[in-house]
């Protein structure tokens, strides 16, 4: 079931009994609700990052060597050319500075092999003149931010932290509590058995590790 902002924030104020008080202004709930979901996205991304791995393709014509990449984007796993054809689809490698000028390099007939790099908020695919054609790229994702003045409250949180609101809830709570210099013992407490449970949620995963077959180019490249 979605949860918007404006519940998760009444619901942590409840925690504090903090519904008719306004010592605390939204503002600083909104920033502490933005600041535990983030606490809350880097928890559970150590316990089972690819929950977080996404995919986006893209399209490059002409000279353009560019995409920028999605909002909200961590870190880029990989790219694939050609990832909608299985006999063409090959795996990009990470552009190395000190190969910069190899494409140089390459005879008249030759094609240079295609690395990609990061700079800034872009993907770049190397070298520019060959750069053209269709790509994906893997990228792990992170929470997207609430605005602190309100204009987003009634925005769902991502689907992916609904079962664990409690926690943002709770540490909004505990912050606001502690501020205040107010008992937080049993919150923390509380705090600490949705954190367990979450543990022993994700612990009980059997999936199998995998060995990647770091020459290969095209394919798979993964062995189970």
């Amino acid at each position: 079931m979605a949860v918007s902002l404006a519940e998760i924030l009444s619901g942590a104020k409840d925690l504090a009994d903090y519904q008719n008080n306004a010592a605390v202004s939204d503002i600083t709930w909104r920033r502490w609700i933005n600041q535990a979901q983030e606490e809350l996205y880097r928890f559970l991304f150590r316990l089972a990052p690819s929950r977080f791995n996404a995919t986006q393709t893209f399209t490059l014509s002409g000279s353009t060597n560019t995409v920028t990449l999605v909002a909200g984007w961590r870190r880029v796993l990989g790219v694939t050319k050609d990832p909608s054809s299985q006999s063409l689809r090959q795996s990009l490698r990470k552009f190395n500075f000190e190969e910069r000028d190899a494409a140089g390099n390459a005879g008249p007939t030759s094609i240079p092999e295609r690395r990609y790099d990061i700079q800034g908020n872009n993907l770049v695919i190397e070298p520019a003149s060959y750069a053209a054609g269709n790509y994906a790229y893997y990228y792990t994702i992170g929470p997207t931010k609430f605005a602190f003045d309100g204009s987003q409250d009634a925005l769902n949180i991502n689907a992916i932290f609904e079962p664990y609101v409690d926690y943002i809830e709770h540490r909004a709570a505990v912050n606001t509590l502690g501020r205040e210099e107010s008992d937080t013992n049993n919150l923390r407490a509380n705090l600490q058995e949705i954190k367990d449970g979450i543990e022993g949620e994700f612990g009980a995963s059997t999936e199998p590790d995998t060995i990647v077959d770091v020459e290969a180019t095209g394919g798979s490249g993964v062995w189970p």
